[in-house]
């Protein structure tokens, strides 16, 4: 493999009804919590299901909301860099 097809990964994500970023939503896993609710009956309307999950923006979830306009910078950009190489941008989303 040469360093053109080398792939690095840096970090993982998550978006979900438990909330934004993987130690969040692992958390509220641990505590039990649900990412269930009852849906608006415009969404359900002519359907069995009235559960579903949805995810919530900072309004709704202030600690965990999804705004995917918000960038954070890099929690390690010197680790980052073991291939050898910089990474290619100093903002990644929300982990």
């Amino acid at each position: 493999m040469n360093d053109a097809e080398r792939i690095v990964i840096t970090g993982m994500g998550l978006v979900s009804p438990l909330g934004t970023g993987v130690e969040l939503a692992w958390s509220r896993v641990i505590a039990s919590e649900s990412g269930l609710s009852h849906l608006p009956e415009d969404i359900v309307e002519g359907i069995p299901s009235k559960v579903g999950g949805v995810v919530k923006g900072p309004d709704e979830d202030p600690s965990g909301g999804y705004a995917p306009g918000r960038l954070i910078a890099d929690k390690d950009v010197a680790g980052s860099t073991a291939c050898g190489r910089r990474p290619t941008t100093s903002r990644s989303r929300p982990t």
